[in-house]
């Protein structure tokens, strides 16, 4: 008969919305490792000196927006070798990630269900249906007007980048060999 693993609870602070969001994607508490993507993000944020270039004001100011915890769960295996300690800036960085995270799947989630033609693509509707997917409350987790603005300003700074990749790409570089 195998032993039960011994596992370390490790709490972040985040926003209702990424918890939802990070929950409903890899489940509630959430078992991380090497072997994961998020366990590999905060293996490395607690064994590396992360800073944010916050002032004491602004990092008192992000955590108050943090709402909620996020459980993970380490084997303790890991945990001794690795250690864990989470700092401040360390705190912020990952909710960084996780926002990173969430505005690319709405990005995509959007793409997919929008028409490509029309007047009304139908982003409303596809915003609403990302919520319900991950159980967004838009009235006390995040607004609507929220997120339809984050999905906004993520898809101009893709179509900004994509803009200026192809113009660096029609103009050809110029060598000079003196």
């Amino acid at each position: 008969m195998i032993a039960a693993q011994k596992l370390f609870t490790i709490r972040v602070p985040t926003k209702a919305y990424l918890k939802k969001y990070i929950t409903a994607r890899y489940g509630h508490p959430i078992r991380i490792s090497n072997a994961t993507l998020i366990g590999v993000m905060i293996f490395s944020m607690a064994q590396k000196n992360i800073t944010t270039n916050l002032n004491t004001n602004k990092k008192d100011l992000k955590f108050k927006f943090f709402n909620d915890l996020l459980l993970f769960r380490a084997p303790i295996s890991e945990v001794r070798t690795i250690g864990l300690g989470l700092t401040s800036d360390a705190v912020i960085q990952l909710n960084r990630f996780f926002e990173a995270h969430f505005e690319d799947d709405l990005y995509t989630w959007c793409q997919a269900h929008i028409k490509s033609s029309g007047r009304r693509k139908g982003y409303d509707k596809a915003i609403y249906s990302f919520a319900d997917k991950y159980f967004i409350d838009l009235y006390s987790d995040i607004t609507f007007d929220a997120l339809k603005q984050t999905e906004f300003r993520y898809r101009k700074a893709i179509e900004t980048n994509y803009k200026n990749f192809c113009l660096a790409q029609q103009q050809p570089q110029q060598l000079s060999f003196i």
